[in-house]
């Protein structure tokens, strides 16, 4: 059910960027949705450390700061865009090209959108409920919803030069199963501890 959920939602996007037939402007939307999304998944969990662990809703709590994040860099980014960017009324395109380009476009952005949304509502107590399951919760819809962000994600902090690589799904991760993630450290901890240590050579002139 999550593939047809995306599906729909992506194609909304790209009907909607069809009817625009702008790819520049189109362009510029996509990339903010881009980096909304990189920002507030990479900076979640400084954001919602901020939370009291012993505070109600916690969950709920989570997404909305991390939502609202998302929403505050797009809106910024875009009326940046809007009023400074994309206002060159002289570059344009062929006319098939702006109608197709904008359409991929504008698929693209509603299909990463959609996996943001659901990723966010998959941390949220009421998605294990057994109606929810189908959406968020079995193995396909987890990658129909992760892998898309991770990949974003590791796509921006490639393209940003910003290492580690592998940082974005280690958050994520953390995000959607903290339990494992947890888990995951404390098993790399007792690994680390088991190394055997290895002792410097022992100088041949050393005297007895």
């Amino acid at each position: 059910m999550a593939f047809w959920i995306l599906i729909l939602f992506a194609a909304g996007g790209a009907i909607l960027a069809f009817k625009k037939s702008d790819f520049y402007r189109m362009w510029a939307i996509v990339f903010n949705i881009f980096i909304a999304i990189y920002l507030s998944i990479m900076l979640s969990l400084w954001i919602t450390s901020m939370i009291a662990s012993d505070s109600a809703g916690i969950q709920y709590q989570k997404a909305a700061c991390i939502v609202a994040v998302a929403i505050l860099v797009f809106g910024v980014l875009q009326a940046i865009s809007v009023n400074f960017i994309t206002t060159d009324s002289e570059i344009t395109f062929p006319k098939l090209f702006d109608s197709i380009g904008a359409a991929s476009l504008g698929f693209l952005g509603g299909w990463f959108v959609c996996s943001f949304l659901l990723m966010m509502i998959s941390i949220l107590p009421f998605a294990e409920k057994p109606f929810m399951q189908s959406i968020t919760g079995d193995k396909t819809a987890s990658k129909l919803k992760v892998t898309p962000v991770v990949a974003l994600c590791d796509f921006v902090t490639a393209v940003s030069i910003q290492p580690p690589q592998g940082k974005p799904r280690e958050v994520i991760d953390e995000l959607t199963n903290p339990k494992t993630a947890e888990e995951n450290k404390e098993k790399e901890v007792d690994e680390g501890s088991t190394k055997p240590v290895l002792s410097a050579p022992k100088d041949n002139n050393e005297v007895n």
